[in-house]
């Protein structure tokens, strides 16, 4: 007998409560739960031990990987380009080379004002008639030509000297110390990114514990993971996450490396719908299974430095309530704000947008399409306000809830607008389509 809730194995007889997660056992199913009669391919197996639970630090990792070590690396490599800017951003000078041209455009567009203001001035005074009227408009847009011009210049000039020239030095005395030095920069940021991504597995459940996550009580246990349960074997999934509640009132849910956090207000907010809630968990379970936690703790790590001066920033303005300290933190701490509002976040948005289709494609494997689609109406109604603006726009870790919609519909069917409650299509089975694979 192995517990329904953490997946250990049990000794005989069975105690009241699991020894490994404390989850009571009392009136709970010994038996697997009813695979429902979905014709989904079965995860493509590698070794014979597919199945076998992995332990300590690995536990309640995606099985249907080969090894801890396919899983870690399929997280590593999943968002490169979330991982180049990243590592770009924090191990290249981006904040000195944004300082820099900051100030020299500064610089350059004040030259720029005097001297086009100058020029002008001298040239056109002498004309016959017009020579005054000339002499004001010239005085004017010459000046302001050239403080484009010198604004321009400066940035150019303070991002080669930020971003290039300590390299180009480099190069000119010893190319072997140049590529040398970039390696190891590259190595630095790639080593702590692994460490940092280990630190993240290993002490998940303290986090999340600290975070406001639970284990679930006996009767969350009778109504969630059944509905896990079914909704993994319709996936083709051989084994599920850790499954936590958090008795937050947003209605949310989130997936981590090892761990699914399901919100009580997500609950509450639909009322407990079985297909809503199985909706979810298909699309939370396709995100554990595709290593997006993984994903997104490499992600950090590899811009480690530049994210610790960017949280301890905004911890300090957020604490201190007063004008003064707010503006000293800003003067100094900009150039980071700039880079990973700018640079970073937007690159990294790109993908964790495309994770979150892959997501949703896991209701529609798992025939639970419409349930998903009530639930993105809802937050559609709800939470989502509009893109304007940079943060909303670019930056944002999710796309529009109508965008998600559209690739949700099934084909051939009319998905009007504005639909009445009784013209809500019935949910069905999905139709025979292979398992997910491990991407």
């Amino acid at each position: 007998m192995r517990c329904p809730s953490c997946d250990v194995q049990l000794p005989d007889p069975a105690p009241a409560a699991c020894p490994h997660c404390g989850a009571a056992l009392t009136d709970l199913p010994v038996s697997p739960v009813p695979v429902s009669p979905v014709p989904v391919s079965p995860v493509p197996a590698g070794p014979a031990t597919v199945r076998r639970r992995s332990l300590g630090a690995t536990s309640h990792r995606p099985a249907s990987y080969s090894s801890a070590a396919s899983w870690f690396l399929a997280g590593v490599v999943r968002d490169w380009r979330g991982s180049l800017a990243a590592m770009f951003a924090g191990w290249f000078g981006v904040p000195v080379a944004i300082t820099l041209a900051f100030y020299l455009a500064l610089v350059g567009s004040l030259a720029g004002l005097i001297g086009g203001a100058l020029g002008a001035n001298s040239t056109l005074q002498d004309v016959p008639v017009f020579g005054d009227v000339l002499d004001n408009v010239a005085l004017q847009a010459g000046g302001g030509v050239g403080a484009l011009a010198g604004a321009a210049l400066g940035l150019v000039a303070g991002l080669f000297v930020g971003l290039g020239l300590p390299w180009l030095v480099q190069y000119t005395d010893d190319p072997v110390a140049t590529v040398l030095v970039l390696l190891l920069q590259v190595a630095a940021a790639i080593l702590i990114g692994l460490l940092y991504v280990a630190y993240g597995i290993v002490f998940e459940p303290w986090r999340l514990r600290v975070g406001g996550a639970r284990r679930m009580s006996r009767r969350e246990q009778e109504y969630l993971l059944p509905i896990l349960h079914d909704c993994a074997a319709r996936l083709g999934l051989p084994n599920v996450p850790r499954l936590l509640v958090d008795d937050s009132r947003e209605a949310n849910a989130l997936a981590y490396t090892r761990h699914v956090v399901v919100n009580r207000g997500l609950l509450n907010e639909f009322d407990y719908d079985q297909d809503v809630v199985a909706g979810i968990l298909s699309h939370e379970l396709v995100h554990w299974h595709n290593a997006d936690g993984v994903s997104r703790l490499f992600l950090r790590g590899v811009a480690l430095p530049l994210y610790l001066a960017y949280s301890l920033a905004t911890w300090i303005m957020r604490v201190f309530d007063n004008s003064v300290v707010r503006f000293l933190v800003i003067a100094v701490s900009w150039p980071i704000t700039v880079t990973i509002r700018f640079l970073v976040m937007p690159v990294q948005s790109f993908g964790a947008r495309e994770a979150e289709y892959r997501a949703d494609q896991g209701a529609v494997v798992a025939g639970q399409r419409d349930g998903l689609r009530r639930a993105l109406e809802r937050f559609q109604r709800s939470f989502d306000s509009s893109r304007n603006g940079w943060d909303r726009a670019v930056c944002a870790s999710h796309p529009p809830s109508e965008l998600r919609l559209e690739r949700l519909e099934r084909p051939g069917e009319a998905y009007p607008l504005r639909r009445r409650p009784a013209e809500r299509p019935v949910s069905s089975a999905p139709a025979p389509r292979a398992a997910l694979q491990v991407r």
